[in-house]
């Protein structure tokens, strides 16, 4: 491989595989992006800088737009970029919650390099209080790196693997229990806690 990497506690199989080989089989354009702006969507961020905003994937039946919502941390100096991803269930709503204060209190002016984060990308099913996706009842773990002319999630899944994971050097794929206990499909990893295994 090119030297990239993929930390993932989910065992289905289409999911890490896909997007690993995304990580593997793509190579980043940093070219322009070189001690210059980093920009994905309408979204960019200068060296020492960090943004928020949304990139808008597709859209919905009814035409309401799709969108994921994510952070850009750009170092002051060129480096590798680490992609921290959550929320692909509707409950897991502790990453929602943690990661963005994680951001709040890093300083891109004394980081080599970036940091995307993706704090939640199944924003529909955590408003609905569910696992899959509202608009096609789909479970983003499943569905690989989706397809260009998918499904409302395919779709998804497609932009968000194309215009984030395919610029990362690593990716930390951030899953917990949620409000449900452990999800199908979750792991069978042992747990850790404070004195060992649990």
């Amino acid at each position: 491989t090119d030297g990239r990497w993929i930390a993932t506690s989910h065992s289905d199989l289409g999911y890490p595989r896909a997007l690993l080989r995304t990580l593997v089989g793509k190579t980043c354009n940093l070219s322009e992006e070189r001690m210059g702006a980093m920009r994905i969507g309408s979204l960019a961020a200068e060296p020492g800088s960090k943004v928020f905003g949304r990139l808008t994937a597709t859209e919905t039946h009814g035409r309401f737009p799709v969108e994921i919502p994510f952070h850009i941390v750009r170092g002051a100096t060129d480096g590798p970029t680490l992609l921290v991803h959550a929320g692909f269930s509707g409950l897991e709503i502790e990453p929602a919650m943690v990661l963005p204060s994680i951001v709040k209190e890093l300083d891109p002016a004394l980081m080599r390099g970036n940091l995307l984060m993706v704090p939640l990308l199944n924003t529909s099913g955590f408003e609905f209080e569910q696992i899959n996706t509202i608009w096609d009842d789909a479970n983003l773990n499943s569905l690989g790196a989706g397809r260009r002319d998918g499904t409302v999630s395919q779709r998804l899944l497609h932009v968000y693997v194309e215009e984030l994971v395919a610029r990362a050097d690593a990716l930390l794929d951030i899953q917990v229990a949620g409000l449900r206990g452990i999800e199908p499909g979750a792991s069978g990893a042992p747990i850790l806690g404070p004195d060992g295994l649990v």
